[in-house]
Formats: structure tokens, sequence, C-alpha cells
């Protein structure tokens, strides 16, 4: 019997006239956000000082499942190797007791030299990664994915714009690179068409290896804007690129009919990261009334 989606909420957003980066909260608080949102999931990460325990009480109490997370390091440096392993068990270990079945993974977040040139990339581009880092990447994953397929999670790489994975090419080469048994993908709309992709067609031809979905909505001319005036991904963000469902440029009616034709199914995450409404609540409830009212979800 076909797996079905599972819709929940990664309570990032932060309002724009507060801040372009993501500011911190704790999971008591996302996870009130996304039950005032009425979504019947949350993400959870690891946060100092919060137990397994003390989330799984916090979502009950919410009435809240708890989905994904994530995981991010510099997976092509070899001197890093022996500390990512270890947090990475770590990492099972903590998702285990929570009861997450798969976490998102990219390599590390914004590089200052891909953070420049943010949606521009292209094959011959001089700040992608040499051969044997990428080879390293690559097999640093394979590790990571066979360890914690041994808990009962799976790895879901998450192509992000501004870090060493973000265009197709780049998707391609490192699907190519690992094993399709162990690393599959979790990709995002809103960055795979800020990161130069198509995200149907993209996300149609690995749908057999997509492990889970974020959801996130672009606006089109920001992207434009941001390639001919070649600006960083912090100024587009404070430009306002992401934006809540419906009101961008994702052709969500047609990402959700390709689903459930081919009978795909597992986490689905509402992310919108920075919002011009006036609280991140208010940008929630939004997304989850398209969801409900567009997308019968």
């Amino acid at each position: 019997m076909p797996q079905a989606l599972r819709l929940a909420l990664n309570a990032d957003t932060t309002p724009l006239a507060i801040s372009d980066t993501l500011l911190f909260k704790s999971f008591e608080e996302r996870a009130r956000e996304a039950a005032d949102a009425c979504y019947p999931a949350v993400n959870l990460d690891r946060q100092e000082g919060l137990t397994p325990q003390r989330a799984l009480e916090i979502a009950s109490r919410l009435g809240l499942e708890i989905a994904s997370g994530f995981f991010h390091a510099h997976f092509h440096l070899a001197e890093q190797e022996s500390a990512i392993l270890a947090d990475a068990r770590a990492q099972a270990e903590f998702s285990r007791a929570a009861g997450q079945d798969c976490l998102f993974v990219s390599a590390y977040v914004s590089p200052p030299e891909r953070h420049a040139l943010a949606g521009r990339i292209r094959p011959d581009t001089e700040t992608a990664l040499s051969q044997r880092e990428f080879e390293r990447m690559a097999r640093m994953l394979d590790k990571i994915a066979r360890l914690w397929k041994s808990y009962g999670i799976t790895l879901c790489f998450h192509p992000h714009v501004a870090t060493y994975i973000e265009a197709p090419h780049e998707i391609d080469r490192l699907m190519e690179a690992t094993d399709p048994g162990l690393v599959l993908l979790g990709p995002d709309t809103g960055h795979l068409f800020y990161g130069g992709g198509d995200p149907l067609p993209l996300i149609e031809r690995y749908l057999n290896r997509m492990g889970s979905l974020h959801i996130k909505d672009v606006r089109r001319e920001i992207v434009d804007k941001a390639r001919r005036e070649r600006l960083d991904y912090r100024q587009a963000c404070a430009l306002g690129v992401w934006t809540e469902l419906g009101r961008g440029d994702i052709d969500f009616p047609a990402l959700f009919s390709l689903l459930r034709e081919k009978k795909w199914g597992g986490w689905v995450i509402v992310e919108t990261d920075h919002t011009s409404l006036p609280t991140a609540l208010d940008s929630s409830l939004a997304s989850r009334r398209y969801l409900h009212d567009q997308i019968g979800l």
C-alpha cells in the first residue's frame, strides 16, 4: 500500500521587518506555531538543553507528530571526517529517540564564495568542489546513510542555494556518485527554482529516489533581479525572494497532481524562511489555507 503524504511545518520563518536571516526559536515556539496554524506535525532539530523526551512531551501536549530534522556538515573536508561521523551518530541517537525516520542533509550552508554566486552556478564555475572533494563528500554521505539506516533513519540530501550542491548539474552529479539504496533526495521546490532548475521535471526524474520534500514558493522577479544584478543570497532574501505557498511562481497544483498520480508518499514540509507578512504565524497560516483550499491537503 502506498505511503501517504505527511504534512509538517518547519517553523523557521522570520518576518523581513525583523531580519533577513533566520532567528533562533525554541522547539516549544516552533511547535506552538505549527499547532496554531493547524499543521499535524513539526520539524525537530537538536537544540542545547532539549532532550528527545522533552520534545515528545511538547509535541504530544500540542497534538503534533514530530517530522524530520536537519543535519549539516563540511562533508568534503577530510580533516573533519571523524568529527562528522561522531556527530552523525549523536544525531541518529537523538532522532531515533524522538521517533524521526528521515533527516534532511545539506552541504554546509552559505560558504562565502557560493553565497556571492547564489543562483548563478554553471558547470564551469570555479567555486565548485574539486573532483577529489566531490568524491570525498559522496563517500561521506554513503557512510552516514549506512550508519543511519541501522537506526531506521533515511538520509535525504537537500540541495540548497548558496551551498556546494544547488544547480541541476550538481544534483545530477551527486545522485550519480552516491548509492541509490542509501542516499535519497530531499529537494526544496524553491531552492530548485532559484538554483536554476525547473522543479517539476527534476522532481519527476528523481521521484523513485525522493525520500522527502520541502515545499517553498519563490518570486521569479526577485530571482531574475538577483541574477541580473549579481546579488548575493542574503540580498535576495532581503528583497523577499521567498513567499507563502500560492503567492509565487511554483506550480503546486501540478506538483501535487504528479505526486498523487505516481502514488508518492513521504514527508512534505512547508517552509518559507522569510516573510513580508507581519508575523511568522501569519505566514504559516497563509500557506496552510492554500494547501487546504487549493490542494485538498
